[in-house]
């Protein structure tokens, strides 16, 4: 990799102040043995516990470190894509915010991007990682396969690379604003025929699923109802569904001040009994949890 190569990192957060700085100085320890340029963005979905104190520090202490907040939340995926509107370098990292990598394998698959626009993190070993979530990751892997003939082994996974031109381009096209939003990247990219990679990484979690706010079987009925909806928006080829960009709030710059309007995608409404269909496939499926 040219050295002159800049890394954007991005950790999505959501009320992770007890985690927050501890890891943000795992990340710059891993990066700064790299020699590259890169700058972190941290970019805080509208949490409401001191995530904003400790981001806000980390960022007053060190210049590559930027906090982007949002005045609302607005999910992982939209936090993402209007972050990367700002980030300015060459290759953009998606990573989770305990940084479950080590340096081996973080530098394996930044080896990786020449010849592929995006690289996706397959995680191999996961001690930590409960019985009850990896049967459902598996069972949910094995479904998208199944329904977009991917060929991915791990759309969730939370380390995935891609060079910038590619981000600036297939974000704006990705109507996910939440947890799906990973694995609609890689549909996305399938349907685009851009070069991807997968690469195995040891995968160390450094929380605990009690931790998470996230109920396991629930995220993943959620999930799944997405994914019924994504692929019945576009069968044979044709797109059933159109969407545009509404906003979504605002978000702020810490290190330079500036306001930016935060942008996501919506049902552009002209087929409504289609719609009517899949509003009931989506509540019936998520437990009356609308999007």
């Amino acid at each position: 990799m040219d050295i002159k190569t800049k890394l954007s990192i991005i950790l999505p957060v959501y009320n992770e102040d007890r985690i927050l700085r501890s890891n943000v100085q795992k990340l710059k320890a891993l990066l700064d043995k790299m020699d590259l340029g890169y700058e972190i963005l941290i970019c805080d979905d509208h949490s409401d516990d001191r995530t904003k104190q400790e981001a806000l520090s980390c960022s007053k202490e060190d210049p590559r470190i930027v906090y982007l907040r949002y005045d609302k939340r607005i999910g992982k995926g939209g936090t993402i894509k209007n972050a990367a509107k700002v980030a300015s370098g060459d290759l953009l990292i998606l990573m989770d915010t305990d940084v479950p990598v080590s340096y081996r394998d973080l530098r394996k698959i930044l080896e990786q991007v020449e010849g592929a626009k995006l690289v996706i993190a397959v995680r191999r070993s996961r001690p930590t990682t409960s019985v009850a979530r990896k049967v459902l990751s598996i069972g949910y892997n094995a479904l998208v396969r199944l329904l977009f003939r991917t060929g991915i082994m791990d759309h969730q996974c939370g380390l995935k690379v891609l060079t910038m031109d590619f981000a600036r381009k297939a974000f704006p096209e990705i109507r996910s604003d939440g947890f799906l939003f990973d694995t609609e990247l890689i549909v996305h990219a399938k349907r685009s025929k851009v070069s991807m990679k997968n690469v195995w990484v040891d995968w160390v979690e450094n929380r605990s699923w009690g931790a998470s706010k996230i109920i396991p079987f629930r995220a993943m009925l959620t999930l799944v109802a997405d994914l019924a909806i994504l692929r019945i928006s576009q069968i044979m080829g044709k797109k059933l569904l159109t969407y545009k960009e509404v906003a979504t709030g605002k978000f702020m710059n810490h290190r330079s001040n500036k306001v930016y309007e935060a942008m996501g995608l919506t049902v552009n409404v002209k087929n409504q009994s289609l719609l009517e269909i899949i509003r009931k496939i989506y509540l019936g499926m998520a437990f009356g949890r609308g999007r």
